[in-house]
């Protein structure tokens, strides 16, 4: 009787382990978002992007050594004179050509920083719904934060951080600040699944921007609102605007692209970063 519970009892919980392995990043704001891909509604939000033809960036990809692990890449635009670190995080998409472009802009607009945007996919890109809806499950937390550790040591221990990210990136936006700790001072979401629990907002240092649609069909107020009270609860400073737009609406390549709304985002993050 015991020797059979005692087998028993080992099968579940290796089943528990097993099924944590496949799905790493589920109990975890990310995890929460990573769910929204089982939600068709939030799936079809994201309209396709329009590709950009031969873009040519003013940045390169650079590697960098990741502890342990196959090494990091990342799209980097150096300023020489500055060390201020704008770091940039993808959409459910990857790091695609648009992406890269935001990098340039950022640099050319901000001027007194570096710009790193880290591949969070181990150089996979999509161009339709299914392939992001697959790479960002099969995305595992613990790897994109290695990333995140090694990519702040290829900018240099004596940096400072900026993070911003949209979608999927949004959320890493606000991971890689509380990562930082006291090496980050601005923040910047638009439209990702924030951190609501303010014991583990307590390691944040940043000041945060966050950027939401009213009519987000993944992204909700009720959800904006819980990320208000916890970071009032953890004596963090947030400001939050909130349009009357879906998802994804600061994307100039995907038709769901709200002008108005964007170009007050993008005024209004330029703003905050330059403050």
């Amino acid at each position: 009787m015991k020797l059979s519970f005692t087998i028993s009892f080992l099968i579940s919980s290796l089943s528990i382990i097993y099924a944590q392995d496949q799905i790493p990043v589920c109990g975890t704001p990310n995890g929460e978002f990573v769910k929204l891909a089982d939600d068709e509604a939030f799936v079809n939000s994201h309209e396709l992007p329009t590709p950009i033809q031969e873009y040519q960036g003013q940045g390169k990809m650079e590697e960098f050594p990741v502890p342990d692990q196959d090494k990091g890449n990342a799209y980097v635009v150096r300023n020489p004179n500055s060390k201020i670190w704008l770091l940039i995080f993808q959409e459910w998409w990857g790091l695609n050509d648009h992406v890269k472009r935001e990098a340039d802009r950022y640099f050319d607009e901000l001027g007194n920083v570096n710009v790193m945007a880290i591949d969070l996919y181990d150089g996979k890109v999509a161009d339709n719904r299914e392939d992001a809806r697959n790479y960002m499950q099969a995305a595992k937390e613990d790897r994109i934060k290695e990333l995140i550790k090694a990519g702040m040591n290829h900018a240099g221990t004596t940096s400072e951080f900026y993070t911003l990210g949209w979608c999927f990136g949004g959320g890493w936006s606000l991971k890689a600040a509380i990562i930082a700790g006291r090496s980050s001072s601005k923040c910047v979401i638009y439209y990702g699944w924030p951190e609501t629990d303010p014991n583990k907002l307590q390691n944040l240092n940043a000041e945060v921007l966050g950027f939401f649609g009213s009519q987000d069909q993944g992204i909700s107020m009720e959800l904006v609102e819980r990320f208000r009270q916890g970071m009032k609860q953890a004596s963090k400073n947030l400001e939050v605007q909130i349009y009357d737009a879906g998802h994804a609406f600061a994307n100039p390549s995907q038709p769901s692209y709200d002008e108005p709304a964007a170009q007050d985002a993008f005024m209004r993050t330029l703003e905050f970063f330059r403050d």
